[in-house]
């Protein structure tokens, strides 16, 4: 499901007709869904829609450069604390070349999918594509690495 990049309006409505068209065997996993991420989580909390960055490189690097600074399996607990202080001075650091603008530049691979996503969502605002299609398409680029 391509839902966190859907237009925070148009979440409920897609996320409805997704399931009436599900196959019963996912069923339980849309009641699921509904009932924790559509009705307890607020949808701003995990929509991506209005961000200018919608990749979650910055998560996925931030787990690989933590487990090579932990460099155990199961550390013990003050081993741990060590890590994440260390964590802390490195994201203090990271926000103030942000803030001066020395922020690293995006990749070609990313730069390429923000594009695709930028043109579907022009597309969508215009009207040349309807909500169904606009989602099936966001879920085939989101399906691709």
């Amino acid at each position: 499901m391509a839902l966190p990049l859907m237009p925070l309006e148009d979440v409920q409505r897609a996320f409805e007709t997704l399931s009436e068209e599900a196959p019963v065997e996912l069923q339980p996993f849309f009641e699921y869904f509904e009932d924790w991420w559509m009705k307890k989580v607020p949808f701003r909390l995990w929509n991506v829609s209005n961000l200018k960055v919608k990749t979650n490189n910055n998560v996925e690097s931030w787990h690989s450069r933590f487990n090579k600074r932990i460099e155990k399996n199961h550390p013990n607990f003050w081993s741990f604390v060590n890590t994440l202080k260390q964590e802390e001075v490195h994201f203090r650091q990271q926000l103030i070349h942000g803030n001066s603008g020395k922020l690293k530049k995006a990749s070609k691979k990313t730069c390429a999918m923000q594009d695709k996503l930028k043109e579907l969502r022009r597309r969508y605002d215009e009207q040349t594509i309807k909500l169904n299609e606009y989602h099936k398409e966001l879920s085939k680029l989101i399906g691709t690495k």
